[in-house]
């Protein structure tokens, strides 16, 4: 399996009369390789230009004017809609990485830096 991001997370943007929408997804693991069962389609959606909702995490986002946004989990930032949508799909990651760290018996944070720094 290809374990290169870039060859397995995408996004697409379309536009639907005002309502515009971010999907994006990851390719199927397969069940033999998804022992938290996380497998499937990962989505961050921009709903009548005014809030960002996912249906992977409970965070969100809402438009503040002048094309900035604030993230519920970073209050006091305004960010532009790319940075938001980035940080949605953040959120939509850390949740799915917390479900296999449980399986190891680490917290995200913990499985994080033994991956980066390898010790």
């Amino acid at each position: 399996m290809d374990v290169n991001p870039e060859n397995w997370l995408h996004y697409s943007v379309y536009d639907t009369n005002s309502t515009m929408a971010i999907v994006t997804h990851e390719e199927p693991l397969g069940p033999e390789s998804d022992p938290a069962g996380i497998e499937g389609m990962m989505s961050v959606q921009v709903v009548d230009n005014q809030r960002i909702v996912s249906d992977r995490s409970d965070h969100h986002a809402r438009s503040v004017g002048d094309g900035g946004w604030v993230v519920s989990f970073l209050p006091g930032r305004t960010l532009t809609l790319e940075q938001a949508v980035a940080a949605m799909q953040v959120a939509e990651v850390v949740g799915e990485l917390a479900k296999l760290t449980h399986l190891l018996g680490l917290t995200p944070l913990e499985a994080v830096g033994h991956a980066v720094w390898g010790d």
